[in-house]
């Protein structure tokens, strides 16, 4: 046993006995794969070079403070961020210090690793070699009870970690020998990675158990993904209190280190690689870079992923970076197989999968939803929680926000997750067939609108969305959704002034499409099918622009409705730079003699009705002009609006008329005289 074990030694890293000690109950039960310096686990990642050091100072800071009530860090973040990096690199760090109690690296693909059976035995072992002087206490019980490691891990702990040490630190003096209480650190890292839930929460109950009564200065680092079991299990109390939390989040600059790490690794590739002579200065491009940054969400596993397909010595670098961004099909290798490996291990292990990749799929593709569990619940007809339900076991590829915070919304924690999910050679059975996808939402959006009551947020989201959704999809059923459906009560939903005027643009590329497309068992185009509708929204477009214009009646406001818009300034009034003129509108528009005109004013009159009649952009939506001067030409369709030669020659009169006054006056506003851009007619000399 470690009775009287002396010349304890560690060589190179490793834990070595320099004695004749040997202790076959205790070997049985360690699993050396666990640590930090195992050669199970050798080259194991860790912090590139002044990457993540704002991280590693703040875990050191909390190692060294004497003073720390915080027995516990946890430090969490999603698949791909680099946590196990930074368990390694302050393992190694603390090593290097002498700090280093113990450590234990799960792991899901190593027998001994994936489980807690041997975690307790596996730290007591690493403990009596780096606390010395509680290998007697260790031995003796062992002695007293051959049958320890077949207790709970709870009696394992009491018996063998927290008892020794507070026995060492009561019986202590300085007349013995026994200094400081160091080393004090032990790591444990990917939590989340060992078994089920349950075993998840058992290893947290025990730290805490462990932790409660000891009066040794131990304290413990650990290291998961933000599981939803490891979660609730840090929001108890009896673990809470003691608990410092880290979160991997853009606090600590995550894309600045990891376009560092990208910079850095591509130097090394052009230098050492066998074909680096060949490869030209800049490679690759600050815009590559910043690509290649954008793609990783913060996670270094995409980027580390991507350094170590292009540095393969048996291809070219260059070619193989046009393969991650897709500019050349991949041979044989696939690009991400360590990235697609993750998100199939995580995708595999929930529980709801099916409802899973629908909301996944909603995220990606309904980008006008909020993303909140609660209008997730309401666009799915699920039950109120239920998307939070099927969610909790995404944390770590999705960012879902607390219980309480109502107003909190989910964020897609990896921009290559759609990438995976919508490509099927990648994804297997997790695809996401994008047509599909679309014509499920579309069709679920026009059932939304179809009812008689809609939640206020989730109406906003389907109405802005319907027009951009259904142009996109080929499905029949679409089609004969939009047939059935009640348009009219679409275009009289109230528009609200706060609503985008993409969204006018939107709806009429939306009813232009219409025009293309045909129920399958009627002849009816579902233009014409539902043009009532259609015109009763152009008009109501219209108004936000101009009242009623009749014969009878133009006002300012109609002259501001028909002057030529330009994208620049809606103010801007332009003249074409074309001499043909319609002077046969001047001429059948008898409120003003052509007798009574200058010749350059009947020019500049007949200018501005060819305009009005040959459709300006009226409204500043392309769409939108389209369809109104369809409307105002149609006779069967323009029951209040018109737009014939005698309305264009009114307006065009008034227009004219409106500047007629500073015609050779030189006290205009400077500005308006710069909007008032006359290129035939130079009426300011």
């Amino acid at each position: 046993m470690f009775n009287g074990a002396i010349n304890t030694t560690i060589y190179g890293g490793t834990f070595t006995v320099a004695s004749n000690f040997e202790n076959d109950l205790l070997e049985k039960y360690v699993v050396p794969g666990a640590f930090h310096d195992s050669a199970e686990r050798y080259d194991p990642p860790k912090c590139h070079p002044h990457t993540r050091e704002a991280v590693l100072k703040r875990i050191m800071l909390w190692v060294d403070d004497a003073a720390n009530e915080a027995q516990i860090m946890w430090m969490f973040g999603p698949a791909g961020a680099g946590k196990s990096a930074i368990a390694q690199s302050i393992a190694e760090m603390c090593f290097q210090q002498g700090k280093l109690a113990a450590s234990f690296f799960f792991s899901r693909n190593a027998s001994g690793r994936d489980n807690e059976t041997r975690f307790i035995s596996t730290l007591v072992y690493q403990l009596a070699l780096s606390i010395p002087e509680i290998q007697g206490a260790v031995n003796q019980a062992l002695e007293d009870d051959r049958l320890l490691f077949s207790r709970s891990l709870h009696v394992q702990a009491e018996n063998l970690i927290r008892k020794p040490l507070n026995d060492l630190l009561l019986n202590s003096t300085s007349e013995n020998g026994f200094q400081s209480p160091q080393p004090r650190l032990i790591i444990v890292d990917g939590l989340d990675e060992c078994g089920q839930a349950r075993n998840q929460r058992y290893v947290l109950d025990v730290l805490a158990t462990v932790t409660k009564d000891l009066t040794y200065p131990l304290l413990f680092f650990v290291a998961s993904r933000p599981e939803q079991v490891i979660r609730d299990s840090f929001s108890k109390e009896s673990i809470c209190s003691i608990t410092s939390r880290l979160a991997l989040d853009d606090t600590y600059r995550p894309n600045a280190d990891i376009e560092r790490f990208l910079r850095s690794k591509f130097r090394e590739i052009v230098i050492t690689h066998p074909s680096g002579a060949d490869i030209p200065s800049g490679w690759p491009s600050d815009k590559d870079i910043r690509r290649l940054v954008e793609k990783s969400s913060g996670q270094f596993i995409y980027a580390s992923t991507v350094v170590k397909f292009v540095e393969s010595t048996s291809h070219l670098p260059l070619e193989r970076l046009e393969v991650i961004f897709g500019l050349v099909a991949p041979e044989i290798a696939t690009p991400f197989a360590e990235l697609d490996a993750l998100y199939n291990q995580i995708l595999t292990n929930v529980i709801q999968i099916e409802r899973g990749l629908d909301i996944l799929m909603a995220l990606m593709l309904f980008r006008q939803l909020p993303p909140r569990p609660d209008t997730l619940d309401c666009f799915f007809s699920y039950k109120p929680g239920l998307a939070r339900a099927i969610l909790s076991d995404l944390h770590s590829i999705l960012y879902l926000p607390p219980k309480q915070d109502r107003k909190g919304e989910i964020k897609i924690l990896h921009a290559s997750l759609s990438d995976f999910l919508l490509d099927a050679t990648r994804s297997g059975r997790f695809f996401i067939d994008l047509a599909k996808s679309r014509t499920t939402i579309a069709r679920k959006i026009i059932g939304i609108l179809m009812e008689p009551v809609i939640p206020r947020e989730l109406e906003i989201a389907c109405y802005t969305a319907l027009p951009v959704v259904c142009v996109r999809t080929k499905s029949v059923d679409v089609l004969k959704d939009i047939y059935e459906f009640d348009l009219l009560r679409y275009v009289s939903w109230y528009r609200p002034r706060h609503l985008h005027p993409i969204n006018v643009e939107n709806n009429a590329t939306f009813f232009n499409w219409m025009k293309l497309k045909f129920h399958p068992d009627y002849g009816l185009d579902l233009f014409h099918h539902h043009i009532l509708a259609i015109d009763r929204w152009i008009y109501q477009e219209a108004l936000w622009h101009v009242p009623q214009v009749t014969v009878d009646r133009v006002d300012s406001k109609s002259i501001n409705f028909f002057t030529f818009r330009t994208a620049r300034d809606t103010h801007d009034w332009v003249l074409p730079d074309s001499d043909t003129v319609m002077f046969t509108i001047v001429q059948r528009f008898h409120h003003v003699a052509e007798s009574d005109l200058q010749d350059e004013e009947q020019t500049h009159l007949a200018h501005w009705s060819y305009i009005l009649y040959l459709g300006p952009p009226l409204t500043g939506v392309l769409m939108l002009d389209r369809l109104l001067l369809e409307v105002l030409r149609d006779p069967s369709r323009n029951a209040i609006y018109r737009l014939d030669v005698e309305i264009c020659a009114l307006i065009a009169q008034s227009l004219w008329l409106s500047v007629l006054p500073w015609k050779n006056s030189r006290q205009m506003n400077p500005k308006l005289q710069n909007r008032c851009r006359f290129p035939e007619l130079n009426i300011w000399d």
